[in-house]
């Protein structure tokens, strides 16, 4: 019992919310990014930073730029046309890209650039889910549809116990399947 998660709540210090409790002392809560054929991954994204190379006698300095969530960290090399340069960045949640054409940065235009994972953790938390509705939830929004269309609540529990298929069916229509 001294090792039960509710005994290491209590001994910690500090307060700690419903999802941080779930994630950190119970089994099977967490999010992870996928990346799949709908939506491959094109950049290199990294843990950790390579070493640094030496930089050119001249180049344009963006160490420090800001632009959205990403930080230019150092310059890496040159492109291979050789009129641009590649540098390294890092995000806020602590990945590293590397990114080229950062002389837009120093325009302060406001952007959302980001890494390429916290990219698709935004479009997959955003993507709207059907499956996220409880199925009371959407048995309740089936029964008010019907019951805008003008039907009983009687004649509506009759279709549920017989399964009948209202999708783009008129009142009448479900009327007729109902008692025939």
């Amino acid at each position: 019992m001294a090792d039960s998660p509710i005994s290491r709540l209590d001994a910690s210090f500090k307060p700690v919310d419903s999802t941080a409790v779930r994630v950190g002392y119970f089994r099977g809560e967490h999010f992870t990014v996928v990346f799949d054929e709908r939506r491959p991954k094109y950049r290199l994204t990294m843990d950790t930073p390579p070493l640094r190379p030496k930089p050119p006698a001249r180049y344009k300095n963006f160490e420090g730029c800001r632009s959205g969530r990403l930080v230019a960290i150092f310059w890496w090399k040159k492109t291979r046309s050789g009129q641009a340069s590649v540098w390294l960045v890092k995000c806020d949640c602590g990945r590293y890209e590397f990114r080229r054409q950062l002389s837009r940065w120093l325009k302060k235009v406001d952007s959302n650039e980001m890494c390429e994972v916290c990219e698709r953790e935004k479009e997959m938390l955003s993507q709207q889910k059907s499956s996220r509705k409880t199925s009371g939830e959407r048995t309740l929004n089936w029964a008010h549809k019907l019951k805008a269309l003008g039907l009983t609540d009687k004649e509506i529990s009759h279709v549920r116990k017989l399964e009948i298929d209202t999708k783009g069916l008129s009142a009448e229509q479900i009327r007729l399947n109902l008692y025939n």
